[in-house]
């Protein structure tokens, strides 16, 4: 009996992780899509909100799931198991996202950006601050803008204007999403001759 119990958790718990990957692509896509309502979005919120509690609740048995999700290759799988890992409130959890981060490539990075910038930062702060401080650029950019979708960015931090020159194009374009996300504020900061000279 316990077994089939536990069979039968398990196939739930699934079942939430892979609508809360699928939520959050069809929500990326919906905030761009001027088909979509406020109200809309709002709803698709509330039901993503509903798997994840499902997982959070699930803890136990839904670690397994949620490691194995932060290792592939999509990024809203991704995303959707970082982001229930921080949102555990546990440090090992944590460090996982921030450990998968550091050497994370392409999809994974996409992914776990997306998660750091939704997702509580409470356990996750100060390494995404040394990251940005002293890490390497591409992943002190992912730190920034994850800082930024928080609110919690310096605008006039000396590294952050080296991303618009930086040699990396996904750099650049990620350091013109910060600029999106603070304002344009942060473009006077800038020697945009120089920033330029490549066009």
């Amino acid at each position: 009996m316990f077994v089939a119990v536990s069979k039968y958790l398990i196939d739930i718990l699934e079942e939430h992780f892979e609508e809360t990957a699928i939520l959050w692509e069809r929500r990326r896509s919906a905030v761009s899509d001027p088909l979509y309502s406020v109200i809309a979005i709002g709803r698709l919120d509330e039901r993503m909100e509903a798997h994840v509690d499902g997982l959070i609740l699930g803890e136990q048995h839904a670690r397994p799931i949620l490691e194995e999700g932060i290792g592939g290759d999509e990024a809203s799988v991704i995303f959707a198991a970082a982001y229930v890992l921080l949102r555990l409130q546990d440090q090992a959890a944590a460090d996982l996202v921030m450990d998968t981060l550091m050497e994370a490539q392409d999809e994974q990075v996409d992914g776990l950006r997306q998660a750091l910038s939704q997702g509580p930062l409470d356990l996750v702060g100060e390494r995404l601050k040394e990251m940005y401080q002293s890490g390497p650029s591409r992943l002190a950019v992912v730190a920034a803008e994850v800082f930024a979708s928080h609110g919690r960015l310096h605008v006039t931090a000396s590294r952050l204007r080296k991303f618009y020159d930086d040699d990396d194009p996904e750099i650049r374009q990620a350091a013109w999403r910060i600029t999106a996300l603070v304002g344009m504020e942060i473009t006077s900061q800038i020697d945009v001759t120089n920033s330029c000279a490549r066009y």
